[in-house]
């Protein structure tokens, strides 16, 4: 385990407040409360907390992955007009990982990911074509 220091908490206590996220993001706001953190810091330290199973790095089609805090089983649904990224809770989805587990398998990433419109996309996409 490593020593709590004052980047990683501005790292995590930003990834919670922001919920999905991505590096450049969050180190723009990170840099709000830890004057002087570096992108290379965000990343390491994005790096070793998913390694230790803190957060979930979501690998994003066309567009820069996404961080979550949410490490428990679950799917996301994301929006391909404005790139918004939202959990979606799934009740059989943790039965599947427990399956996989009774199989021998130790789940470490679980993702099932949904992509659509959100409605203000739609809403813009309605308009644009009228």
């Amino acid at each position: 385990m490593k020593r709590q220091t004052k980047q990683k908490s501005a790292v995590m206590d930003t990834l919670r407040r922001m919920g999905h996220t991505t590096a450049a993001a969050l180190h723009k706001e990170a840099q709000k409360t830890c004057e002087g953190i570096g992108l290379a810091t965000v990343y390491r330290i994005l790096t070793d907390e998913t390694a230790e199973g803190h957060i979930c790095r979501l690998k994003m089609e066309n567009s820069e992955d996404i961080f979550d805090i949410t490490t428990e089983p679950h799917s996301h649904v994301r929006c391909i007009g404005c790139g918004l990224v939202a959990d979606v809770p799934i009740p059989d989805f943790k039965e599947a990982v427990a399956a996989a587990e009774r199989m021998g398998i130790a789940v470490r990433h679980q993702f099932a990911d949904l992509q659509g419109l959100c409605q203000a996309c739609r809403v813009r996409h309605t308009q644009n074509t009228q």
